[in-house]
């Protein structure tokens, strides 16, 4: 049945279908369980579902492509699952159905980008209801008879930015009518790796990683008081020189970018270890090569930079991502239980957003290369984009290094970089880049070349273990969680930033002030709890005295935790 829509576009859809077996159940994997969580708590995210144009030879028919989706559904389960309701979660693939291809005829002269652009304005992107539908819909422009453009959308619990590429290709090769190739790995396989043997000591032991490194990871770096803020950097000099670094270096251009970003944050963190967040793709053998389902987890990364010149520092980064990906793979409920404790016991809260999302393809060599005598690069240009979701103070994504370097900045959070700030920690990362094409670079050279810290601190900021804290801030953290009761102090009796109350019926001890506090900290950027708490029988005339709050009479004292 066809119906007239907008103009001269019609709309129709066409049908090809699958059989792979009987319906399969099971648990879901880390990665789906990962998604699910996401998705359940960000319904309204623009990034549940992701759009992908998919290239179209001459003389395709809508029909063609239906028939080329079923096949991918036939392959790959993921495509064909949906998640019931119920705790835990599981999946359920069904063994035989349908692709529907929804069809837009459009008269007159198509233009292909034209007519995807369309297509992805016009494709559903509404949240999948994953209990009932399948993770994919797909649309294709025809004129004449001819598909001149298809864009399909998934619900991100299918695919990660791996999967959309293996997608991508097998689709080309079902067009082409190239042989489909071997069985894939399946979710309902990569549940039984994650749950048994080997695979299940890899993930207790990532979970261990992940506690060792939560407890040594920062807060505070960037707490500027600008408005949320993001640019990209697009700089022809850093891609060239990123090639020659890494050819002196022996290593990946996303390790050396890497270097650059640790040589920076730690000039600026006034800390010398960078323990960091960044994504890790968990495609590290043949099996999950060419896996159709969501891998990516975050994961935990620490460099060192002490002593270390430039190549140096490309190795560690280098060792820190190959450590992040072979412990890319744990529970995510079991890691934020680990979480939860561990704020507690810090007195802090942890945010989990990437700083470094590094999306190079690094297996196939570098293009864009300068030909002898082409002259000087092009200039850098920073071109300031719109703000995407997200709580990160500070994160990066490096999606491009052949003819430029494309480095985005995102600075959100409640108390994210301000502009001036994003602008000068782009072109540091810039420079360092430039200067290591040159030559290798002393620890002194990178320091000078990265500046100064970018976020002033005054009296009133403290270290506390690998974190800076706002004192003012945790002084008003403290106002909203127990107004009028009670005063921080940097130091006293010989510990730091210790909180001296008044005890009240509702606030007798510690745990119950510390309770207090933690409940504040959402929302609140260079913030700690106090380390420990005294409660006394009274207010002092002066709370900010201390010598007058120690004349009082001490009820309870401790950390609270």
């Amino acid at each position: 049945m066809e119906s007239q829509v907008e103009g001269s576009r019609k709309i129709r859809t066409v049908t090809a279908e699958f059989a792979a077996g009987p319906d399969k159940e099971g648990p879901v994997t880390f990665g789906q369980l990962n998604m699910l969580e996401w998705i359940t708590a960000n319904s309204d995210h623009p990034d549940t579902v992701l759009r992908w144009t998919f290239p179209l030879p001459a003389g395709v028919t809508a029909a063609d492509v239906a028939r080329a989706f079923a096949l991918l559904a036939r392959r790959h389960e993921i495509l064909r699952t949906t998640y019931p309701a119920g705790s835990p979660p599981r999946q359920r693939v069904r063994g035989s159905g349908e692709v529907p291809v929804e069809v837009h005829t459009v008269d007159g002269p198509v233009d292909a980008e034209a007519a995807a652009g369309m297509l992805r304005t016009r494709i559903s992107g509404h949240a999948f209801d994953l209990e009932k539908e399948p993770p994919l819909r797909v649309t294709v422009a025809e004129h004449d008879g001819q598909a001149v453009a298809c864009v399909a959308a998934f619900s991100h619990v299918a695919v990660d930015l791996r999967a959309m590429l293996i997608l991508d290709a097998e689709f080309r090769s079902a067009l082409a009518g190239a042989p489909a190739g071997r069985t894939p790995h399946q979710p309902l396989d990569q549940v039984a790796d994650e749950q048994h043997g080997e695979g299940r000591r890899k993930a207790l032991a990532s979970l261990e990683r992940w506690e060792r490194l939560l407890r040594a990871m920062p807060s505070g770096v960037y707490a500027g008081t600008g408005r949320p803020v993001s640019a990209e950097l697009r700089s022809p000099a850093a891609a060239a020189a990123l090639r020659a670094a890494a050819e002196r270096a022996k290593a990946g251009r996303t390790s050396v970018v890497l270097a650059a970003l640790c040589a920076c944050h730690s000039r600026y963190a006034g800390r010398p270890r960078c323990v960091l967040t960044t994504l890790a793709g968990n495609r590290v053998d043949l099996r999950t090569s060419g896996y159709v389902g969501p891998l990516v987890q975050t994961g935990a990364i620490a460099v060192d930079t002490r002593g270390a010149t430039f190549d140096e520092l490309c190795h560690r980064a280098w060792h820190a991502l190959l450590e992040a990906e072979a412990h890319g793979l744990y529970d995510p409920l079991r890691l934020r239980e680990i979480a939860d404790r561990i704020e507690h016991e810090r007195g802090m809260l942890l945010n989990f957003e990437p700083f470094f999302n590094g999306m190079l393809d690094e297996t196939s060599p570098p293009g864009g290369h300068r030909p002898p005598g082409a002259g000087a690069p092009p200039e850098s240009r920073l071109v300031w984009t719109g703000m995407g979701e997200g709580t990160a103070p500070v994160r990066f994504d490096l999606t491009e290094a052949d003819a430029e370097l494309r480095l985005h900045l995102w600075s959100a959070g409640p108390a994210p970089l301000s502009r001036d700030q994003v602008a000068a920690f782009l072109h540091a990362v810039e420079a360092l880049i430039v200067a290591a094409g040159r030559e290798d670079l002393t620890p002194e050279r990178m320091a000078e070349i990265a500046g100064p810290p970018l976020v002033r601190r005054d009296a009133g900021w403290t270290r506390i273990g690998p974190s800076w804290v706002d004192t003012v801030r945790v002084q008003a953290m403290l106002d909203a969680a127990l107004p009028g009761l009670g005063q921080v102090f940097t130091r006293a009796r010989g510990r730091e930033l210790v909180a001296y109350l008044k005890a009240t019926e509702d606030i007798r001890g510690p745990e119950a002030a510390h309770t207090r506090c933690m409940a504040e900290l959402p929302g609140r950027a260079a913030t700690m709890t106090p380390s420990y708490y005294v409660l006394f029988d009274r207010l002092p005339a002066d709370p900010r005295d201390l010598h007058e709050w120690e004349k009082g009479e001490v009820r309870a004292e401790g950390t609270g935790r």
